[in-house]
């Protein structure tokens, strides 16, 4: 502040290089095996609804939070368009690769299977207890895959339609690539069909005045004209 008296060694301002900023986050206990450092990770926040910041796992603290049951990582974002500032809340999603996830029975784990009843946001790869409330987790049913070949899987999807859909729900197309608005890749999702009505189709007898209709042959009580026939299909 201009006119201020300062004294030895009293901090004035402090200059900071926002071009590359650290996010930090939680991870609890039974998530640990998931995370690696290097892993990508997206950063999303309230205040960019739509757009995501990509960065990368830097840093995984040695030690466990006694209380929370959670350890801190570090993530490193670049920021070149300074949009993200320090103290912002913000989300963070890793992706796992599916190469990654452990084979069980015909089917893959993703280290998911298990959520807490009433906080839906806190997961696992096996039972537990819930670290804010104590209530056990519950084991959600199991997604199946099986190995099939190449060819007999583009058999069995030759009528599935599928598009390919931003994460963030803001665009969507047939064709994979990456969102042209956030950056994100591109999911791909199946289509939802409506399923297919059988029409059919009745004969109907129509006066040309439009003042009588009828299933049988015959003349409009109403004018007397001749009624003609017609098809009326539902």
């Amino acid at each position: 502040m201009e006119g201020k008296y300062v004294t030895q060694g009293e901090i004035i301002y402090t200059v900071a290089d926002l071009s590359n900023i650290w996010m930090k986050a939680n991870i609890y206990e039974y998530e640990m095996a998931w995370i690696k450092i290097g892993q990508e990770v997206e950063v999303t926040t309230p205040a960019y609804p739509g757009e995501a910041f990509i960065g990368r796992v830097a840093f995984i603290e040695p030690f466990l939070d006694d209380k929370t049951r959670s350890v801190k990582i570090r993530c490193d974002i670049p920021n070149q368009q300074l949009k993200l500032r320090p103290s912002m809340y913000v989300n963070a999603r890793i992706r796992i690769p599916v190469e990654e996830l452990e084979g069980e029975g015909g089917r893959y784990v993703s280290g998911l299977d298990y959520s807490c009843p009433n906080h839906s946001e806190i997961k696992s790869s096996r039972p537990g207890i819930c670290p804010e409330d104590n209530i056990p987790f519950v084991k959600r049913p199991p997604a199946q895959v099986k190995s099939i070949a190449a060819d007999t899987m583009t058999s069995q999807q030759g009528n599935i339609e599928y598009e390919y859909v931003c994460p963030m729900k803001c665009y969507s197309s047939k064709d994979p690539g990456d969102c042209p608005k956030c950056g994100m890749k591109l999911e791909k999702v199946p289509v939802s069909r409506m399923p297919q009505m059988t029409v059919k189709t009745e004969t109907v007898y129509v006066c040309p005045m439009g003042c009588h209709t009828s299933k049988t042959d015959g003349d409009c009580p109403v004018c007397g004209m001749r009624l003609e026939k017609k098809g009326d299909t539902y």
